[in-house]
């Protein structure tokens, strides 16, 4: 299970044509919005961020091109809650050229971040560089990711699904980090409304606060442990005017204990296709600001 905060993620780099070269140790803490930045130090020494691999591990492999040659930087970030970038970047690794790749890494640690760049500068990542980011699910299988092409310009356009926390600002303990795919048909941006059961109410609930995911796609939003159920009803806005029943739409209801993260499976529908019965909980009569009126459907899995 992996651990919130600064996980410690472990990995060995296997070249398969060629030997790695030295290791970059270049820091970041981030920016709150977009892709992570990288402050680079011209003047630092070569370094091994990553330990050795301790227990089981899976393999990350794939091949980069790019439209120019050189050699690739490899920035590693975990999800880490409760910072204010909601990353941390864990290691660097300098690929001496493009082609075939792999990476060793430990089983379960959930959500990586992998960014590939070229410094043309050199002066860290920028929007001139060819860049690809990407996030893969680390369990308990191999992955392959094919060809990945770095493309100029590809950075101003790449989100990571940070782990920033808006609706608990204050919170300074433990997290349960809710984190999953939300899958729609329209790449728009999607509000999360998170709820908690509040017998009081008329719809037997209360709103808590709002979480903005910037597309479909992965996500990741932390909740403090031991926070009970809680409902999170995503939506899309599509015609720029609030809730209507033709929005995509879907609700998960997740049981919050000590658990370090949750995967979620979320699949946006029209709100008109999954009418709710009135007066379920979750279904607000007189909605908080940008609250949905109808609800659809998920499934959390532990």
């Amino acid at each position: 299970m992996a651990t919130l905060g600064l996980l410690s993620l472990a990995g060995c780099l296997e070249r398969t044509t060629g030997e790695p070269a030295a290791l970059d140790p270049r820091f970041t803490a981030g920016e709150s919005e977009g892709p992570t930045q990288i402050e680079h130090d011209p003047n630092a020494g070569p370094t091994a961020p990553f330990g050795q691999v301790e227990g089981p591990t899976v393999v990350v492999r794939g091949s980069l091109t790019s439209s120019m040659e050189g050699s690739v930087d490899l920035d590693v970030m975990t999800l880490a809650p409760g910072t204010e970038a909601g990353v941390e970047l864990v290691g660097k690794i300098l690929f001496p050229s493009l082609g075939d790749f792999e990476l060793e890494l430990p089983q379960g640690e959930g959500t990586v971040i992998l960014q590939f760049f070229q410094d043309i500068g050199p002066s860290g990542p920028d929007d001139g560089d060819p860049f690809l980011g990407t996030q893969v699910v680390v369990e308990d299988q191999d992955l392959d990711l094919g060809e990945l092409e770095l493309v100029v310009g590809a950075r101003a356009t790449t989100t990571v699904a940070a782990a920033r926390s808006h609706v608990f600002p204050d919170h300074d303990g433990a997290w349960t980090l809710l984190e999953g795919e939300v899958v729609a048909e329209r790449k728009l941006p999607i509000a999360v409304d998170l709820r908690r059961p509040d017998p009081s109410s008329q719809t037997g609930d209360a709103f808590i606060g709002k979480e903005q995911l910037p597309a479909p796609g992965r996500f990741a939003i932390p909740v403090p442990q031991g926070s009970g159920r809680l409902t999170l009803q995503f939506f899309q806005d599509a015609g720029g005017d609030g809730p209507s029943p033709d929005d995509p739409f879907a609700q998960v209801q997740v049981e919050v204990d000590d658990q370090d993260r949750m995967e979620l499976e979320v699949v946006l529908q029209s709100m008109a296709s999954t009418a709710p019965t009135p007066g379920q909980p979750g279904t607000p009569t007189q909605p908080a600001p940008g609250t949905p009126e109808q609800q659809g459907a998920a499934e959390a899995t532990p």
